[in-house]
């Protein structure tokens, strides 16, 4: 916790020479990031407690803590194949059949794709949109002759 505190602060600190978008948009782009993070396990929960109404929250959050640990493994291939995995080897905590657990688990991976295409077309469209100057080739021409 304390090497997590310090690594914000040290962040924070070096803010302007580690990423250069203005701090208004950095914290938009956060609070989308969060937002997305949030409602994707919130939708999980509420999903996996209403297959499974009998399995206590603790349960459903050492699901969740161990789906967090492994979306955070780099060079992983297919991290929803290795979450079916792992659920399907903590099936034993929920007492539930082993097909019943699958299907939930591939069912989360559709939910969590599912979210990310959504917050991916409602950020690109609109005021969320990123503004881009058209580029006139015939100015990078001009360009790179007067370089020359």
């Amino acid at each position: 916790m304390l090497l997590g505190v310090l690594m914000v602060l040290v962040v924070l600190g070096l803010n302007r020479r580690i990423i250069s978008v203005p701090f208004p948009m950095a914290a938009k782009i956060t609070g989308i990031h969060a937002a997305r993070v949030v409602l994707i396990l919130l939708l999980q929960t509420a999903q996996w407690a209403v297959v499974f109404p009998h399995v206590p929250f603790l349960t459903w959050m050492l699901f969740l803590t161990a789906q967090m640990v492994l979306s955070r493994l780099p060079f992983l291939p297919n991290q929803d194949l290795m979450m079916v995995g792992l659920g399907m080897s903590l099936t034993h905590y929920v007492d539930a059949p082993e097909a019943a657990v699958a299907g939930m688990f591939l069912v989360s991976g559709a939910l969590f794709q599912a979210v990310n295409l959504g917050s991916f077309l409602l950020t690109s469209v609109g005021d969320h949109a990123p503004r881009h100057e058209a580029i006139d080739p015939e100015d990078m021409v001009e360009e790179e002759q007067e370089a020359a």
